[in-house]
């Protein structure tokens, strides 16, 4: 397995340039189960972000994995309304690339829990990108940062795919409480934080980890 963790994911540019080795060609897979439920609620609800052909979230997912290789008729879609257990499991599968979006990472992960989706996950061979939540949800316990949604720093359960470090995303150098997050994470739970910029990525690949664009690493102080 292969694990991609990024904070924004759009078309293809210079600094990314590398990731198309993992998605030219490839069978995509999209789990769109990250958003949070204050905003969907219903089936119809999720067509009109996820479905095309004027879905809210599709054009921009799109493009993006177009941009890298990708062929339309090669990406399909998880409908956490729709699709049955066994469905999604099949379509796991089948999938070259697993891809999970960005949203909420607490509910995130509470559905593929529900869908009975976690060990065919962690089974998975291929190749599995994670943007903003998607990213979070890979890690075997992830934190989230304070922020207009979440309004206190905490710990969730993960998909248990790294256990190494844990990240911080869309990091902003500047951002204070970003900063008080991720040095409360390494004095608490782990040795090593990446902070990953909007244009940054972390490559895992068996215990070879590789960053493209603006990702900054934080070690554990020892005193």
């Amino acid at each position: 397995m292969t694990n991609i963790l990024m904070s924004l994911f759009s078309k293809k540019e210079e600094w990314s340039q590398g990731l198309e080795t993992y998605l030219a060609g490839k069978k995509v897979f999209i789990l769109a189960f990250s958003f949070a439920a204050e905003y969907i609620h219903s089936s119809e609800e999720w067509d009109r972000a996820y479905s095309r052909p004027d879905g809210y979230y599709y054009a921009g997912m799109m493009e993006a994995l177009t941009s890298y290789g990708v062929a339309e008729k090669d990406i399909s879609w998880g409908n956490y309304f729709e699709d049955t257990s066994r469905k999604l499991q099949a379509k796991i599968h089948e999938a070259d690339v697993l891809f999970l979006p960005g949203g909420a990472p607490d509910e995130f992960f509470n559905r593929l829990k529900e869908k009975k989706l976690i060990t065919t996950i962690q089974q998975f061979t291929g190749t599995i990108i994670g943007f903003s939540a998607g990213a979070m949800v890979q890690i075997q316990e992830f934190h989230i940062t304070e922020d207009e949604h979440y309004k206190v720093y905490s710990y969730h359960d993960g998909l248990d795919l790294i256990t190494e470090f844990d990240v911080e995303v869309h990091f902003e150098t500047e951002d204070t409480i970003m900063q008080e997050s991720i040095q409360r994470c390494l004095e608490e739970k782990k040795n090593v934080v990446y902070a990953i910029g909007n244009d940054g990525a972390v490559i895992v690949e068996g215990k070879s980890i590789v960053t493209l664009g603006n990702v900054k690493k934080y070690k554990r102080q020892y005193h």
